[in-house]
């Protein structure tokens, strides 16, 4: 039982070793909003979507959204941690504002929408495995 434990914490701490060395991969676009672009709709675009390597110390892809005017535009890039702060200090006119942002560093090409499910899904099983063991 306890073997189990080691093993399972073992693991886990192997992962995170491996990948501290890795550099974050982020997706990298924008586009306006409503015309069906690539960066939009990513789901259905992936391969058309380019991606860069992050090298800031606290690198997070992120995607945000800012209101100009009329036009609103999508942003999908590599920045530092605390890009959404910065940006709502930036954006906060009447004439120009952040209407959402989210970050990530849990893996390569987070900032895409239907990875937050597959990150969700993973900390389950992994959580699922550590209660099982525990047993």
């Amino acid at each position: 039982m306890i073997v189990k434990k080691f093993f399972t914490v073992g693991v886990l701490w192997l992962l995170s070793v491996l990948n501290s060395g890795h550099s974050l991969i982020c997706y990298s676009c924008s586009a306006s909003l409503g015309h069906g672009s690539a960066c939009e709709n990513i789901t259905d675009h992936l391969s058309d979507i380019s991606h860069h390597e992050c090298f800031y110390n606290n690198a997070v892809c992120a995607l945000y959204k800012i209101e100009y005017g009329r036009d609103v535009m999508i942003y999908r890039s590599c920045k530092e941690s605390g890009v959404c702060h910065a940006l709502s200090k930036k954006f906060n006119t009447q004439y120009n504002r952040v209407l959402e942002c989210q970050t990530c560093n849990e893996g390569d090409l987070c900032n895409a929408a239907e990875k937050e499910f597959a990150s969700l899904f993973v900390l389950c099983i992994v959580l699922l495995i550590f209660l099982h063991c525990s047993h």
